[in-house]
């Protein structure tokens, strides 16, 4: 197996053990994980180009990917968006084509096990299900000594829900489909223990988290911002009240 998993019976055990099942300790350790919220425990770590052409193969993605890039980046500087596009990095044009739809190799991570837990919860696909905090070490070899996987924490100053979101990302550049893939295939080189970590909970428990999140400040107004984001957490909060029963 790629990844732990670690199974929690609810959303208060999960708040109460999980700095001593990552940490060792009782407390929050900052730098040390990176995590990921996924609305179903059965979900691998696949970027959203990897699950759109995954048809294709390693070099045929790669190039696919890069003219999707290069498309976008055209079609900017058709309009007023050129200057701003033409001296961004290639990690900051992936970064603002995915935030405005475009699906690239990238895959959204935060410094914020909350934040993560609140995309679990605000996007848990079965209510009757698991829905799962992915954790992945930083500093682990596999990261750090074998090509193929790097992690992304530049600030990107144009996209605004990575600032919101404390986000960073991974870039799978590897025939590898998914990050647990990957972890999977270095197992080969070296040890892969405690490279990543899969915490699941009880969908069940939507409501009570994403209310104490909302105490925490973490709901879509703050995670998205905008008008956008300002509607969407209106409407969760109603339908949690009114449609969603126990």
């Amino acid at each position: 197996m790629s990844y732990k998993t670690i199974s929690y019976d609810s959303w208060d055990e999960f708040k109460r053990d999980y700095c001593r099942d990552l940490f060792n300790k009782n407390n929050f350790e900052p730098d040390v994980f990176i995590f990921r919220g996924q609305g179903s425990s059965d979900w691998d770590l696949i970027s959203s180009f990897d699950r759109n052409y995954s048809i294709l193969n390693y070099e045929n993605r790669k190039t696919a990917e890069e003219e999707l890039i290069t498309l976008f980046e055209n079609n900017c500087k058709r309009n007023i968006l050129g200057t701003k596009i033409s001296d961004m990095s290639a990690i900051e044009k992936r970064s603002i084509a995915q935030h405005y739809g475009v699906p690239t190799r990238l895959l959204d991570w935060s410094s914020s096990p909350f934040v993560a837990a609140y995309f679990a919860f605000s996007t848990c696909v079965a209510t009757d299900g698991k829905v799962a905090i992915w954790a992945l070490k930083k500093n682990h070899r596999v990261f750090n000594e074998y090509p193929g996987l790097t992690i992304q924490e530049q600030l990107v100053g144009e996209n605004e829900h990575q600032k919101k979101q404390l986000g960073c990302f991974t870039l799978l550049d590897s025939p590898a489909r998914s990050v647990n893939n990957f972890v999977e295939l270095c197992e080969n080189h070296c040890s892969i223990e405690d490279a990543l970590y899969k915490l699941t909970l009880p969908a069940t428990d939507f409501r009570i988290a994403l209310y104490e999140l909302e105490a925490m400040n973490i709901n879509a107004s703050t995670i998205y911002g905008g008008y956008e984001g300002c509607a969407k957490a209106a409407r969760d909060m109603v339908s949690f009240k009114y449609l969603y029963t126990e």
